[in-house]
């Protein structure tokens, strides 16, 4: 007797493949698609968990109308509108039904789209964002000071680091972060570092490497908690930049270091040593200095003070360099429409 079992799941399994890859389901019951979701996390038998799948249900709608569908594309009104659909499990049963390809679609992109607000919502930065937020950042802002007459200044007064812009990174809103789920075929929820993150931008090229140098020195940040596959060094090599400053000993005058640096890039670009951890939607032209940090957040829960390292992100670049990300395809929005497509093209299957 053949042996009955789900290719599907299987190689889905072992392929490493995610789920938000497949084009359908494999055909089930209403009884089996109601221990699916079950399993999955959520009781329909309970209001609470039944309202929260149908919440998840109006932004997945939501999203793909606003930001994935060419104009004119609509989802089918008995899919999106929950009346007309009747029962949350319908989209499970309407996924796994092949015969009915244009409707198993629609069907397997919200619930796609599903899986990702899932994930999104039901972690611990989603409910403790601003308890997590104020105890990363307070570092900072203790020696980052803003004067009208100095500007932005980091550090005591006799060796400040005067800065031209410091930004703290907005929480990524909760449909740029499904998108940006969606996008990548490796991403899942916890492996989003960069929720929240500062970003550094210096008078020049010098000052780039002073802040990194006191981020550490004065225990802003842990060298410890660096995780060292997550560092990106677009902006300028590191080998150069100490050959230039062994070079040059007795020279101060930052500006004068920041056209030294540019010209020994210049004579000795084949020797360059970066660090470029690719990313597919961004473009070869946009130069920074990242790198991502963990810091020990304590939350009270239940009576009892838990601990957790909660990731966030510090780039760093020079006041030149951006400048010119702001326009051209190094900018945010072209980074944006690279990943919108990408999300279509998965979720869809369509470009």
């Amino acid at each position: 007797m053949m042996l009955s079992l789900s290719e599907q799941i299987i190689k889905g399994i072992l392929s490493g493949h995610s789920v938000i890859d497949m084009n359908h389901l494999d055909p089930m019951t209403s009884e089996q698609a109601d221990a699916f979701i079950k399993t999955y996390g959520y009781d329909t038998n309970k209001n609470e968990d039944l309202e929260e799948l149908w919440g998840i249900h109006r932004k997945a709608v939501s999203l793909l109308r606003e930001h994935i569908l060419d104009e004119g594309e609509k989802i089918p009104e008995h899919l999106a509108d929950p009346s007309l659909l009747g029962d949350i499990s319908n989209l499970l049963l309407i996924a796994s039904n092949k015969k009915d390809a244009e409707n198993t679609v629609w069907a397997c992109a919200i619930l796609k789209v599903m899986h990702a607000y899932a994930h999104i919502q039901n972690d611990l930065f989603s409910q403790y964002s601003d308890q997590i937020q104020e105890q990363i950042l307070k570092n900072f802002k203790n020696h980052v000071q803003e004067d009208p007459v100095s500007g932005i200044r980091m550090g005591k007064q006799d060796n400040a680091i005067t800065l031209s812009k410091f930004e703290v990174k907005p929480f990524k809103r909760s449909s740029s972060s499904v998108i940006k789920l969606l996008s990548k075929r490796q991403a899942v929820a916890i492996s989003l570092l960069d929720r929240l993150g500062v970003r550094f931008v210096t008078k020049n090229l010098a000052d780039v490497f002073r802040v990194i140098d006191f981020l550490f020195k004065e225990n802003v940040v842990s060298l410890p908690n660096i995780m060292p596959e997550q560092s990106n060094n677009s902006l300028y090599p590191v080998n150069l930049f100490f050959e230039t400053i062994r070079e040059n000993p007795n020279e101060s005058d930052l500006t004068k270091i920041h056209e030294l640096l540019l010209l020994k890039l210049n004579q000795s670009e084949n020797r360059a040593e970066y660090n470029i951890k690719g990313n597919e939607f961004s473009s070869d032209q946009y130069r920074f200095i990242k790198f991502i940090c963990r810091h020990l957040v304590e939350l009270e829960l239940g009576g009892k003070n838990i601990h957790f390292f909660f990731p966030f992100e510090i780039q760093i670049m020079d006041y030149e360099t951006y400048i010119k990300s702001l326009s051209g395809p190094q900018a945010h929005e072209e980074y944006k429409k690279r990943q919108k497509l990408a999300t279509r093209l998965r979720v869809l299957g369509r470009k």
